[in-house]
């Protein structure tokens, strides 16, 4: 699940590599922790998608709770952390995550989420 996620994220050439890196190790981490607990018929990308598009911090603050592969939960703590949502560089990973992810939720169709734009008022 994780290799089919990571995937989902286009890799670049750019100068943006630091984001497009950081947003593969999001999916990847909320893939692998899907795996690890939730019931099989919940694990797809679509499922996913919904996760980044929803809210990433709040799912990985659940899973790290239920997680007993101490590796993965330690990347989950990345997101997990408590204030991890008023760091300004985590909420462009999710922004550029949503990005990567837009063809699995319809995009605009759908309404992209702004995690940024919540935190800034």
């Amino acid at each position: 699940m994780s290799k089919v996620a990571a995937g989902c994220s286009e890799k670049q050439s750019s100068r943006g590599r630091y984001w497009d890196n950081t947003s593969r190790g999001l999916i990847k981490t909320i893939g692998m922790a899907m795996v690890e607990f939730a019931p099989p018929d919940k694990i797809n990308l679509g499922q996913l998608a919904n996760i980044i598009f929803d809210d990433p911090l709040r799912y990985a603050q659940f899973a790290v709770q239920r997680i007993k592969n101490d590796k993965l939960a330690a990347r989950l703590m990345r997101y997990a952390r408590p204030g991890t949502s008023d760091v300004k560089s985590i909420r462009e990973v999710i922004q550029n995550t949503c990005t990567q992810l837009e063809f699995l939720n319809g995009g605009a169709d759908r309404g992209m989420p702004d995690p940024v734009r919540h935190q800034d008022r």
